[in-house]
């Protein structure tokens, strides 16, 4: 199928399969809010498998938090992208 869109993909050798690759963060929750040390840059992923269910509510959370500086629909402190770099320097320290 491949070979349909582009060409000369049609003879190449397939080194690996997989279904779909879900982005799923080190404690299997996801990142939602700003990003540290980046003015503007927010995020919302690693959700795993279960993206298509909690986008609308994190949809609405970002759209308060970039346009208001606060979610107030929901609580998505548990979600902050900091708690990562608090995992990655207990790695670094063990």
């Amino acid at each position: 199928m491949t070979a349909l869109f582009t060409p000369d993909f049609g003879n190449a050798e397939v080194l690996t399969s997989q279904a779909s690759y879900r982005p799923a963060t080190q404690d299997g929750m996801p990142l939602i809010g700003a990003m540290p040390g980046i003015a503007g840059a927010y995020v919302a992923t690693g959700y795993s498998v279960w993206g298509m269910l909690n986008e609308p509510a994190t949809g609405k959370a970002m759209a308060e938090l970039i346009l208001d500086g606060a979610a107030s629909s929901i609580d998505i402190s548990a979600f902050n992208p900091e708690r990562l770099l608090v995992l990655d320097r207990g790695s670094i320290s063990t």
